[in-house]
C-alpha cells in the first residue's frame, strides 16, 4: 500500500488499519520530505514570555534569522533541564505577529524551505502512537520515502506508481495494491470542491490568498470582496485564516479568533442599536 503524505493524517491510517492487516502488507508512505512527527512528551514549563518578545523584534522578519533564533532557544532550554517542545511553543504564541511581519517572499521561502519541518516540531504525534509507527518500521513493514509523486496509471487491480526520490535524477516506480491520500485538507481554494465556497469566489465576495492558504480577511475575520472592500456581513473562522496567521488550526488559535469575532460583533451590533447594548450591559 502506497500512502502519500507521512503526517498525522498517514499516522491515523495505518495505525487504524494495521490490526486487520495481521503483518501481511509492507506500507510505503511518501512525501516531499518524507519526514515522520516528532513524539509528544510531558515537557516542563519552563519559557517565559520574553522568548517570544526576542522573536518578534525587529518590523520584519527574516526566515533564515528565524530559524537561527528558535534553534539557539530551543538548545538553551535544553542546557537548562528544559525540553526543546517549548522553543516551538514560544514560537507559536507568537506566529500570527511573525507571519504578518515577514514580506512576501519571506513567506515564500518559509513554505518552499522550513514548513515541512516546522510542521513535524509543531504537530507531535502521542507517544503510544509514534512507538507504533516506529515498530513497524524497524520491522520493516512501515517505509518513509522523501520524494515527488510524478504519475500513476491503473494495472489491472493494481496501481503503478511512479516517483522520483529527493535528491534523486531517476524515477522509481512503485507496483501497489492501494494508494491513500493523506495530504490532509485541501486549503487552496483554487483545487477546492466547497459549492459555497467557489459561488462566494465567483461573485467575487471571496477571494483566494496570492499563496494558496485561504481566503483574504481582515483581522475579525471579515471576508474582502475582489474589489478590495472588507464585508459587514460576511466572516469566516477556520484554518483557512492561516493567511493571515498562520496557526489556526487548533482549539487554543480557532478559540482567539471566535473571541475576536464575538467582541468585534458586540461592538457593530451596539453601535447600530445602542439601547441593545445598554439592556445587555445591564
Amino acid at each position: 500500500m502506497l500512502v502519500v503524505g507521512t503526517g498525522l493524517t498517514m499516522a491515523d491510517v495505518v495505525l487504524a488499519g494495521e490490526p486487520a492487516a495481521r503483518g501481511r502488507i509492507t506500507i510505503h508512505a511518501l512525501s516531499r520530505h518524507g519526514l515522520l512527527p516528532a513524539c509528544q512528551t510531558e515537557f516542563p514549563q519552563l519559557h517565559d514570555e520574553c522568548h517570544g518578545r526576542a522573536l518578534t523584534r525587529g518590523t520584519s522578519v527574516s526566515v533564515r534569522r528565524l530559524v537561527r533564533e528558535v534553534r539557539a532557544l530551543a538548545e538553551d532550554i535544553e542546557l537548562r533541564g528544559g525540553d526543546w517542545r517549548e522553543a516551538i511553543a514560544a514560537v507559536r504564541g507568537v506566529a500570527p505577529q511573525l507571519w504578518q511581519r515577514m514580506g512576501m517572499r519571506e513567506r515564500q521561502r518559509f513554505l518552499r524551505h522550513v514548513r515541512a519541518y516546522w510542521d513535524v516540531h509543531r504537530h507531535r504525534l502521542p507517544q503510544a502512537t509514534w512507538t507504533a509507527l516506529n515498530e513497524l518500521r524497524r520491522a520493516d513493514r512501515l517505509q518513509l520515502h522523501a520524494g515527488r509523486l510524478l504519475n500513476m496509471e491503473q494495472v489491472g487491480r493494481r496501481v503503478r506508481v511512479t516517483w522520483r526520490a529527493r535528491g534523486a535524477s531517476m524515477p522509481t516506480t512503485l507496483l501497489a495494491d492501494r494508494v491513500v491520500n493523506c495530504t490532509g485538507p485541501q486549503y487552496d481554494t483554487g483545487h477546492s470542491r466547497e459549492r459555497l465556497l467557489r459561488s462566494l469566489i465567483a461573485a467575487g465576495l471571496a477571494v483566494p490568498d496570492a499563496l494558496g492558504l485561504g481566503i483574504a480577511t481582515d483581522d475579525s475575520g471579515a471576508l474582502i470582496d475582489a474589489s478590495g472592500r472588507t464585508a459587514s456581513n460576511l466572516y469566516y473562522i477556520g484554518p483557512m485564516l492561516r493567511q493571515r496567521f498562520w496557526e489556526t488550526t487548533a482549539v487554543q488559535e480557532l478559540r482567539t479568533h471566535a473571541e475576536a469575532l464575538a467582541r468585534h460583533l458586540a461592538v457593530a451590533a451596539g453601535a447600530r442599536r445602542p439601547w441593545a447594548a445598554g439592556a445587555a450591559l445591564s
